[in-house]
């Protein structure tokens, strides 16, 4: 009986292993299965990492957390916001599976890297064939602890084909099921588009429940959105009734700017009625570090763990799976 196998009849389960060993949850279970008896990494070190080792206090949930952002407008830092809200995630030892559904494929590059051609097997022909989602998963660059289903440049085509489909609000449902019943993933975090479309209505449909954030850029026109996501998430929530939308994310923050002194003043006196949510009270900041990672092509927490983003970050991550707990229990904020 090998190391893994071991640990497993000890209670431990597949992802506590895979966030102490840094192992893929699929090794895991081939390890544990007996379909492999050894890994590159050497059973020796992966005993050690186990040797122990208490499974660390962190939220944990019955089911994986779907994350997306609302629909907004383009140049807000969604991508950039995803890659190291994921990254925070699973540096916490969350596991973590990113769905690229944005045309621009800015996610795939970054946690893929350059050398990936994504001319094959991403959420494009998932979608079009119908098929299940297990098929196109693939590990990223990024950190053992997260998956990507890569994009490319058909997404448009997939919007075309599925415009007339009677079933084309549950097709990425379907797709998803095996993933979201097996549990493998903590949280499932979805990249997308700024345009208003089918396929944006497939994401809010894939899941019940599914958590909205609205990135928010510090921008004089950043107020205009929130009534049209307000009526949206309002619309979108009697087709799916486990829509919730967890609050307003303030990024690029620059406290001593004017501008966000006044987009900040005029949410707060806003009539709350016409806003999809209350205002988060962590946000990011202004920090050159994240371009600078991005040309590392790493997160933010590896390139420079302790700079000013990489904390908002922690503290925007902390705070969503506050709000997450708050709704998963059943009680009001």
């Amino acid at each position: 009986m090998n190391i893994i196998q071991k640990t497993m009849k000890k209670g431990w389960d597949v992802k506590d292993i895979s966030r102490v060993t840094g192992l893929r949850p699929d090794i895991v279970l081939a390890l544990n299965n007996g379909t492999i008896e050894e890994v590159s990494e050497g059973m020796r070190e992966i005993e050690e990492a186990l040797k122990g080792k208490r499974k660390e206090k962190m939220a944990k949930f019955s089911h994986p957390i779907v994350l997306a952002p609302s629909i907004s407008k383009g140049g807000v830092g969604k991508t950039s916001t995803l890659i190291n809200l994921a990254a925070t995630l699973a540096d916490m030892g969350y596991f973590c599976l990113v769905i690229d559904t944005d045309g621009q494929t800015d996610s795939t590059y970054s946690l893929l890297g350059p050398t990936f051609v994504p001319n094959h097997d991403t959420v494009s022909d998932m979608l079009m064939k119908g098929e299940d989602a297990r098929r196109f998963i693939k590990p990223t660059i990024a950190h053992p602890l997260i998956d990507i289903i890569p994009s490319d440049v058909r997404m448009q085509d997939v919007e075309d084909m599925t415009h007339n489909d009677k079933d084309r609000l549950h097709r990425l449902e379907n797709c998803l099921s095996g993933v979201i019943k097996e549990s493998l993933y903590d949280f499932i975090l979805f990249d997308c588009g700024n345009r208003l479309n089918s396929f944006s209505d497939m994401i809010w449909m894939c899941s019940n429940p599914i958590y909205i954030y609205t990135l928010m850029d510090v921008d004089p026109y950043a107020t205009k959105e929130l009534p049209k996501i307000k009526q949206r998430v309002d619309s979108m929530v009697k087709k799916n009734p486990g829509i919730h939308h967890i609050g307003m994310l303030f990024n690029r923050v620059k406290e001593s700017s004017y501008v966000y002194k006044e987009i900040f003043g005029v949410i707060r006196e806003m009539d709350q009625s016409i806003l999809p949510g209350n205002l988060f009270h962590s946000y990011i900041h202004v920090d050159e570090n994240i371009n600078k990672a991005h040309l590392e092509m790493k997160p933010l927490i590896q390139y420079r763990r302790k700079s000013k983003a990489a904390i908002d970050y922690q503290n925007v991550a902390l705070e969503m799976i506050e709000r997450v707990e708050v709704i998963e229990n059943g009680k009001e904020k």
